[in-house]
């Protein structure tokens, strides 16, 4: 079982709710593990059709710049799902020696 809050120290180490997640002990450096999300989080996304280009949009108005097209409606709605999974995607990250990051659950 996952903690809501996630600590990473320095880079990222997984806290779970278990006395030795995996032999990694806080404050352990591990710069080669990325953290993934698990849960699912539903996103509204504006479809609109195009008698011009004679195709679809979609964006996502939460998340700035996410946006997709596609021939037919549901090309646009797998497009726009794909873009959110890569907009989302946890990347590597070159922290100084003092800082910390977390992950926080909201909801």
């Amino acid at each position: 079982m996952r903690l809501a809050c996630t600590t990473y120290d320095r880079s990222i180490i997984d806290v779970e709710d278990s006395a030795d997640p995996q032999g990694i002990e806080e404050g352990q450096a591990c710069r080669s593990r990325r953290s993934n999300y698990t849960e699912s989080v539903k996103f509204r996304v504006v479809l609109d059709y195009d008698p011009v280009a004679e195709s679809y949009s979609a964006v996502c108005p939460e998340l700035p710049g996410c946006a997709s097209a596609g021939a037919t409606e549901a090309e646009a709605r797998r497009g726009i799902e794909e873009a959110i999974r890569l907009y989302l995607a946890p990347s590597d990250l070159d922290l100084p020696d003092t800082a910390k990051l977390v992950e926080v659950t909201v909801g």
